[in-house]
């Protein structure tokens, strides 16, 4: 998922008022230096040189901080990139209902079967997940079924058997990406960061947490 926009333009000021601050120190650091000592002597102009020549050390001081800035700027938004391109390689996972009739030798409908299809772009199976459904609290996870291999993964569904279309319910899946975060994919296809509490169900036990000792 992309990041919000306001956290690039609050890093950006965050450096720009280091830079400045920087520059500060810097200058305050240069003064004796140039022959400048603003508690008690008068200014040496010999070792101070022309205004010129001060003149141009300030502007080489300051393009030495606008590169410094654009080269941060640019290795933060490269970084960000490629957070972006891994988050998407993590949650490329989609899942839909899908229904079949069933109907005997004369053609007469005799009931209808369900199905949750989830596909898998991403390069490892998802061991961890959770599918939540808006019916009868009833849910599936991988306790109950395989884990979702790469590709697509047809998981009958018997406790919709007969449901109109009209009924169909709507299913939320929770997953846990290879970088241990967990995912939420809304019947939308909206995508969201939750908590690991969210795989939790009967079907599973408490997950152990350790301290890490030092």
């Amino acid at each position: 998922m992309p990041l919000p926009p306001q956290n690039g333009k609050r890093d950006w000021i965050l450096w720009l008022v280091i830079s400045a601050l920087a520059l500060a120190v810097y200058c305050s650091l240069s003064l004796q230096r140039w022959g400048i000592d603003l508690s008690r002597h008068p200014i040496d102009y010999a070792r101070f040189g022309s205004w010129s020549e001060a003149i141009t050390g300030v502007a080489t001081s300051l393009a030495v901080f606008v590169a410094l800035g654009t080269l941060y700027r640019d290795r933060l938004r490269d970084r960000r990139a490629e957070d972006d391109r891994e988050t998407e390689r993590e949650t490329a996972v989609y899942h839909w209902l899908t229904s079949k009739e069933l109907r005997d030798e004369e053609d007469n409908r005799i009931g209808r079967v369900w199905d949750l299809r989830v596909q898998n772009s991403t390069s490892a199976p998802i061991y961890r997940w959770r599918a939540n459904f808006s019916i009868n609290n009833t849910h599936l996870c991988n306790f109950s079924k395989r884990p979702l291999l790469p590709g697509e993964n047809v998981l009958n569904l018997p406790f919709l058997d007969n449901l109109s279309p009209n009924e169909m319910p709507e299913v939320n899946l929770i997953f846990e990406g290879r970088s241990s975060r967990i995912w939420l994919r809304s019947p939308q296809g909206t995508l969201e960061q939750g908590s690991i509490h969210l795989l939790q169900c009967e079907h599973s036990v408490e997950i152990p947490t350790f301290q890490v000792i030092a």
